[in-house]
């Protein structure tokens, strides 16, 4: 990420720290094999900058949530205003960690990104083209699991 994007995010009054690159691994691993169909796993993992664009057509069609939530932060963070959000851009290596609540619904919602949860259970992608999927691993979202 760049320089003057966190400096706009700290500005707008974002907690946030960079994720250690070995952290953000193990999660952007956990969120392919808890979301993403197995076949398009090592793809994904091999190449993550094409993630953007491929991502939402390799999630798992029984994890999807419609309609979307109103306030994506209060449902991203389960309604716990002390969880951490952490985002991915697969166009810039650092992958950061979002104090959920300092996040504005408002424009978490229109930042391209994949976000995934403090405990890993639930997804928003929002596409370059301001396009959102959300996904609910959660035991109680999908008679699936």
């Amino acid at each position: 990420m760049h320089r003057r994007q966190l400096a706009r995010l700290r500005g707008l009054g974002v907690r946030m720290t960079t994720l250690n690159p070995k952290l953000a691994q193990r999660r952007f691993v956990h969120l392919l094999e808890t979301f993403v169909v197995s076949e398009q796993r090592a793809e994904l993992l091999q190449s993550p900058r094409g993630v953007h664009t491929t991502l939402e057509r390799a999630l798992m069609p029984e994890l999807s949530v419609v309609p979307a939530p109103k306030d994506v932060v209060a449902w991203l963070c389960a309604n716990e205003p002390s969880a951490w959000i952490a985002r991915f851009d697969p166009r810039h290596a650092a992958a950061l960690e979002l104090f959920a609540s300092s996040v504005q619904n408002e424009w978490l919602s229109s930042w391209p990104g994949i976000y995934l949860s403090n405990d890993g259970k639930r997804l928003l992608c929002v596409s370059v083209d301001y396009e959102r999927s959300l996904c609910d691993a959660s035991p109680r979202a999908t008679p699936y699991r």
